[in-house]
């Protein structure tokens, strides 16, 4: 056992100066990693930059092109409101009602379509046969006049009214 000493000690010896070796290595390493530590993080914030622009170009965008041309303002639910009225108080919309089941009234509006304001908007009177569209006759929106109609969905389905259990 005592002739493992002199070992030890000469172990021990190694063992501090491989200890410095390494310390000073981790020091340099430290320092690389700090820098490359700091480039990664200058990366990854670009990179969190320009995905996020792109996700807020792209909901911008959407609402813009897409969506804002379809919905309309508080004023313009207001007025399609009270076209729905003047639709159901119209003549064409009483004659209408006498011949053909009406199963649903929509308002719409397309500011797309090249109208101007009134006549971007429309009113959509549902039936079991058609859909008939009906407009404003004049730019002060006096009378709902039926214009057109189209293929209605109450052709092939049912209406969805009442629920069913």
């Amino acid at each position: 056992m005592i002739e493992m000493i002199p070992f030890f000690i000469q172990s021990l010896g190694i063992y501090v100066k491989i200890n410095r070796v390494v310390q000073t290595l981790t020091g340099q390493v430290n320092e690389n990693i700090e820098k490359r530590g700091s480039i990664v993080k200058k990366k990854m914030m670009l990179i969190l930059l320009i995905v996020s622009l792109g996700v807020n170009l792209y909901i911008v965008g959407k609402w813009v092109l897409f969506e804002r041309g379809y919905e309309p303002t508080p004023e313009e639910a207001t007025i399609m409101s009270e076209m729905v009225q003047k639709t159901v108080e119209s003549e064409d919309y009483k004659d209408l009602a006498k011949k053909e089941k009406i199963i649903a009234i929509e308002r719409d509006i397309d500011k797309y379509k090249g109208g101007a304001f009134p006549y971007n908007m429309e009113v959509s009177v549902r039936t079991d046969n058609q859909t008939y569209l009906f407009f404003c006759n004049d730019a002060q929106c006096s009378k709902m006049v039926n214009e057109g109609w189209t293929y209605s969905i109450y052709q092939d389905e049912n209406p969805r009214l009442p629920f069913k259990k």
